[in-house]
């Protein structure tokens, strides 16, 4: 397809920015999807940005730093604080109908990831837009298994986090002792998978669902 579309005109240039577009336009799309399927779900008044609003703000990202890389960095600031103050506008003029900032948030990011393609961050644009869209759409259900843990769960979690993404990424991957038998990475990381295959096996009922807080299996843990 590119070698045809080279063929009759477009060069490599004109090719790349298409499809930097598309990945923005796909990006705009899913989020504002999910956006716009969630206000008719609650069958809510006016939204602020939808399906068409986020591709547009994401295109605006992208161009704005375009625009920055062959004139002026200002550009793109001066279009970044256009967009916020669009959005504190809307939210002040809906904030008596509506005090929730998800979405306001959600296109201040697409504005960056707009940007974020542009500066070919793909992987991580397209990942960062997948990863909110999932965290969007299981607000209801994330919502149900915080609200089933029990202070103990909390505190459990808390110590998984500690093992797995504090202490372990600055212990030194480095063999220790007679014959190099110690590594206190390697150590670490094991006791940090077996507290992880744990934390999985008791965060889930048999039937899937989350423990209720009388239970607090979690805790079992630590």
């Amino acid at each position: 397809m590119a070698e045809f579309l080279q063929s009759i005109g477009f060069d490599k240039a004109l090719l790349n920015i298409l499809k930097e577009l598309l990945i923005v336009l796909g990006i705009g799309l899913l989020l504002g999807l999910e956006r716009e399927h969630t206000k008719k779900r609650k069958e809510e008044g006016r939204l602020f940005a939808g399906i068409r609003t986020f591709p547009i703000v994401g295109i605006t990202g992208y161009l704005s730093l375009f625009l920055a890389s062959k004139f002026n960095v200002g550009i793109f600031i001066a279009a970044f604080l256009g967009v916020i103050s669009l959005i504190a506008l809307s939210y002040y003029r809906t904030q008596k109908t509506d005090t929730g900032t998800t979405t306001e948030f959600t296109l201040m990011i697409t504005f960056i990831l707009g940007g974020l393609v542009f500066a070919k961050f793909y992987h991580i644009s397209v990942t960062v837009a997948v990863l909110i869209t999932v965290l969007l759409t299981l607000k209801i259900e994330i919502h149900k298994v915080v609200s089933s843990l029990s202070e103990k769960d909390i505190l459990s979690i808390i110590k998984f986090v500690i093992i797995t993404a504090l202490i372990l990424p600055v212990l030194a991957n480095r063999d220790f002792g007679p014959y190099g038998v110690f590594n206190f990475y390697k150590i670490w990381l094991i006791v940090a998978i077996f507290v992880s295959l744990n934390f999985a096996a008791l965060a889930v009922h048999p039937k899937g669902r989350p423990l209720s807080p009388p239970e607090g299996k979690l805790s079992l843990l630590f």
